[in-house]
């Protein structure tokens, strides 16, 4: 039997860098939102042992992938040793900041649980996400949550229904170690500015009164004239709020109507590559 899951993507409406821990990476506060852009995971049980083979045919994984992790991992905690086969319809870009990876090894580790009669319990397959990358946590429920530390402290709050994006991808990739350094110049200029009942709040004020920001959004813009340009033709067309998500390179904006925002839209799918998802995410 084939198990099919489905992926969704995340955007950052909100991405404060807050400076470097002792162990080297950087603290964040953000407000994750799950989107309705997925990729499809066919999963199928095979004979072997202690074995994951991922296939797709739109991108070449390396050998040592989020999937192939996150099976590894969740098999030393549940002593599961039997093998799987997957199958990724890649559909959320790679190295765009809307978290593919993060939310695939997530959807594998929920699949995994129940196919298997869940041998953890949630507090544990956290656990486990956790060990796979710090963003993987937040996929295991999705939705909308408020994320601090590297990633892994999540505080969900209720998700709004009425918003619509449109997202645009720029044939440009910013690698997330580039982005970090590029950020860690303009620190002093952002400061720790917000707290996190500030975001919930202004997450539930009208669009047009959102005063979010991405850290790295203007470090990105003086190296990568492509994502300030998707930027741009964002605003020009009266986007109600444009950002850049996660370290790049993927652009959001967003509107308080649908069919504004399916206008928008068609205006810009002949001269990018882009998505209109309307929320809420129904998976």
């Amino acid at each position: 039997m084939v198990r099919h899951v489905k992926a969704p993507a995340k955007i950052n409406l909100h991405l404060e860098v807050c400076g470097k821990l002792p162990n080297g990476y950087h603290a964040i506060k953000s407000i994750f939102q799950t989107v309705p852009l997925y990729d499809e995971l066919d999963i199928e049980l095979t004979e072997t042992e202690n074995s994951c083979r991922v296939i797709c045919e739109k991108m070449d994984l390396p050998e040592n992938n989020t999937i192939s992790k996150a099976y590894r991992k969740f098999c030393e905690a549940s002593g599961i040793t039997q093998s799987i086969q997957v199958v990724l319809n890649k559909c959320i870009p790679s190295g765009a900041g809307l978290g593919g990876g993060s939310s695939d090894a997530a959807s594998l580790l929920l699949a995994l649980n129940e196919m298997f009669d869940y041998p953890l319990d949630f507090s544990q397959l956290e656990e486990v996400a956790l060990t796979v990358g710090s963003d993987v946590p937040f996929f295991l429920k999705g939705g909308c949550a408020l994320v601090t530390g590297q990633g892994e402290v999540i505080k969900p709050i209720p998700a709004r229904d009425d918003l619509s994006f449109v997202l645009i991808y720029p044939d440009e990739h910013s690698s997330t170690s580039e982005a970090y350094a590029l950020v860690d110049d303009y620190q002093d200029k952002y400061g720790n500015r917000a707290s996190l009942d500030d975001l919930e709040g202004v997450y539930n004020k009208k669009v047009s009164e959102w005063t979010f920001y991405n850290s790295f959004t203007q470090p990105l813009f003086s190296k990568f004239p492509g994502i300030k340009k998707a930027f741009d033709d964002l605003k020009a067309l009266d986007a109600e709020f444009v950002e850049v998500t996660g370290s790049g390179s993927t652009v959001f904006g967003v509107f308080s109507d649908s069919e504004s925002a399916k206008a928008v839209y068609t205006k810009l799918c002949n001269d990018w590559q882009c998505r209109y998802c309307l929320l809420p995410s129904v998976l």
